[in-house]
């Protein structure tokens, strides 16, 4: 494994008998040569870099041909949703961003495009730490496939979280994805996510 964390590093000797090496070194570098990996994952970190392009160019870049991509993350495709690393914004910018969210979420539907969002100033800077806010990418499945396929992955495995899972399944929520169009708009309408995919080279 890899951590920029050296406090990370040590808490990680404390699994003694865990049979894995842990380096120090930033997911923009890899410290590995070319096709040294037959898998590579993320666990529920992708969406706290910056620079997620690089990472996943880089998480390619190390893998070896047919190598397996494992990617965990929040997606944030339902447009109705905040992010936690927003949640300090006020009403009208909440609005602003769920528009925006939306819009945007119906050209990448619609297209091979690809527009992850930058937290600039995500709410851990003014209200302290709580789980996700310090999120600084803001990932929907539609864009992270589009990317993915764009760098010539063949997607295996695609599996979500849906928002309303141990929901009454006569809600109205569900009778009105039932109705094709919607179902198919919002086929992407979910919070958790995790991907499977392949190097082709």
């Amino acid at each position: 494994g890899i951590d920029i964390s050296f406090l990370a590093l040590r808490m990680s000797s404390d699994y003694k008998t865990a049979r894995f090496n842990v380096l120090q070194g930033a997911a923009e570098n890899l410290p590995f040569k070319d096709r040294s990996f037959d898998v590579v994952t993320s666990i529920s970190s992708i969406e706290h870099f910056v620079s997620l392009l690089g990472i996943l160019d880089e998480m390619q870049r190390v893998l070896k041909p047919s190598g397996k991509l494992i990617l965990n993350c929040p997606s944030y495709d339902c447009f109705l949703l905040i992010p936690p690393s927003l949640e300090q914004l006020n009403p009208a910018l909440k609005l602003l961003f769920r528009i925006r969210q939306f819009l945007k979420y119906l050209i990448v539907l619609f297209s091979n495009k690809y527009y992850f969002e930058i937290v600039n100033k995500p709410a851990v800077f003014s209200i302290g730490y709580k789980p996700d806010n310090d999120l600084v990418c803001i990932i929907t499945t539609a864009e992270l496939l589009n990317y993915l396929k764009y760098r010539n992955f063949k997607i295996l495995y695609v599996r979500q979280r849906s928002l309303d899972a141990d929901e009454n399944k006569n809600s109205p929520k569900d009778l009105l994805k039932k109705i094709k169009l919607i179902h198919w708009l919002t086929r992407y309408w979910n919070i958790g996510l995790m991907i499977v995919a392949q190097k082709v080279d």
